[in-house]
C-alpha cells in the first residue's frame, strides 16, 4: 500500500478550528504522519514556541479523534476513556507543566510504541499544548479551546482496508432560472484508513459540449474511517446558459491496489427567466393581437360578400394566413436556435 505523503497542514486547518490568533504561540511539527509496522516503536519530538510578551505554562495533553461532527470538525475523546487500540495510549511522554519564557521554544520527546496486536488502518490523535490544566481543558467535541495543537497519524500495516463510496451527489434544485447552480457530494468512509478523495464536476450541455470543471477538495482534505464528510461546490457562468445539463463528478482515492475512481452524475436544468417570461408573454400578446386582426379580417371580408362585392374572401384569407404561418415558424425557429446553443 502508498505511503500517504501529502502534508496535513491543509488536513488541519480544515479540520481543526483553532483560534491561533488569540494568542501567540507556535506547534512544531504541524503533523506527524508515519506508516509503522506493529511492534515498533516510533520517536518523535514536540516543541512549543511562546511568542507573547509574558512567560506561559503549557499543559501537554494527547486525545483520540473519534469521529466528526455536522461541520466536519473532530471529535474528541474524554480524558481515560481510551480502548488499548486507541493511540492517545501507545504515546508516552512527560506531561508535566512546561514553562516557557518570551520568544523561547521548549522541546517534548513522544515516544509511541506500537502493540504487536495494534489493528491495522489509520489511527489518529490530536497532540496538544493547553494553556489551562487538563482537568479544564474543553478539547470534547468541536471546540478545543485555548489548545494549539498537532495532528499525529499513524497507518499501522496489516490487513488495512481503503474503502469509500459516493454516497450522494446532487443540485439543491432541479430546475434553475439562473446560476449558480450548487452541489453536494458527500464521501462515505467505509474502511479503516483516512482517504483523501480528489476529483472534478465536469458539466455538459445537452449537445455533449464539457462547459465547466469545477474542482472538489483541491486541498486534499481526509474523511476519517467510519465517517462520511460532504464537499460543496458551485457553478456560476460568466455567460448566458440554457437548456438541460448534465454534471458527473469523478473522484480519485488511493488504495491497496492504486487509484481508484469514484463517480455519479446528476442532471439539472437551467431555464432562464429574464429571457424566457418576456418572450413567453410577448409570443402570447403576438398570438392574441394576430387572432384579433385575424376576426376583424374575415369579418370585413363576408360583410364585403354580402354588399354584392366580387373579392374573393378565400384567396384574401390564404394570403394572411400564409402570412401568419411564416411569422409564427419564424418565432418556432428563432426559439429552437436559442435553445440548441445556449443548450
Amino acid at each position: 500500500m502508498r505511503q500517504f505523503r501529502h502534508s496535513l497542514l491543509l488536513f488541519i486547518a480544515t479540520f481543526l478550528v483553532i483560534p491561533l490568533s488569540s494568542f501567540a504561540v507556535a506547534v512544531k511539527p504541524a503533523q506527524v504522519e508515519q506508516k509503522i509496522d506493529p511492534g515498533t516503536t516510533k520517536t518523535f519530538t514536540m516543541s512549543v514556541t511562546n511568542n507573547d510578551m509574558a512567560q506561559q505554562v503549557y499543559y501537554p495533553v494527547v486525545r483520540n479523534v473519534t469521529g466528526v461532527n455536522e461541520q466536519n470538525q473532530p471529535l474528541f475523546e474524554k480524558d481515560g476513556s481510551g480502548e488499548p487500540h486507541d493511540l492517545s495510549l501507545w504515546l508516552k511522554f512527560d506531561d508535566s507543566p512546561i514553562t516557557v519564557a518570551p520568544g523561547k521554544t521548549a522541546s517534548l520527546i513522544v515516544t509511541a510504541d506500537i502493540p504487536k496486536d495494534a489493528s491495522p488502518g489509520s489511527h489518529i490523535a490530536g497532540f496538544f499544548f493547553s494553556d489551562k490544566p487538563i482537568t479544564q481543558t474543553n478539547i470534547l467535541g468541536a471546540s478545543v479551546g485555548f489548545d494549539v495543537g498537532a495532528i499525529i497519524h499513524f497507518q499501522v500495516t496489516g490487513d488495512s482496508v481503503t474503502k469509500a463510496n459516493i454516497r450522494h451527489f446532487s443540485t439543491d434544485h432541479s430546475i434553475y432560472g439562473k446560476p449558480p447552480v450548487d452541489f453536494s457530494v458527500a464521501i462515505e468512509n467505509e474502511g479503516n484508513t483516512l482517504v483523501r478523495p480528489i476529483g472534478l464536476i465536469d458539466i455538459t450541455n445537452m449537445m455533449g459540449r464539457k462547459v465547466a470543471s469545477i474542482p472538489v477538495n483541491d486541498t486534499g482534505a481526509g474523511v476519517f474511517p467510519k465517517t462520511t464528510r460532504e464537499w460543496k461546490a458551485a457553478w456560476s457562468p460568466n455567460e448566458i446558459v440554457f437548456g438541460k445539463f448534465t454534471a458527473l463528478v469523478a473522484l480519485a482515492i488511493e488504495t491497496e491496489q492504486g487509484t481508484e475512481t469514484l463517480t455519479r452524475q446528476v442532471e439539472f436544468w437551467v431555464l432562464p427567466t429574464n429571457i424566457i417570461l418576456p418572450t413567453f408573454f410577448g409570443f402570447g400578446a403576438f398570438l392574441l393581437v394576430s387572432y384579433i386582426l385575424l376576426r376583424i379580417y374575415v369579418r370585413r371580408q363576408i360583410g364585403a360578400v354580402k354588399r354584392g362585392r366580387t373579392t374573393n374572401a378565400a384567396e384574401g384569407l390564404s394570403v394572411f394566413t400564409s402570412v401568419l404561418i411564416g411569422i409564427l415558424l419564424s418565432i418556432i425557429i428563432a426559439f429552437l436556435v436559442i435553445f440548441f446553443y445556449f443548450g
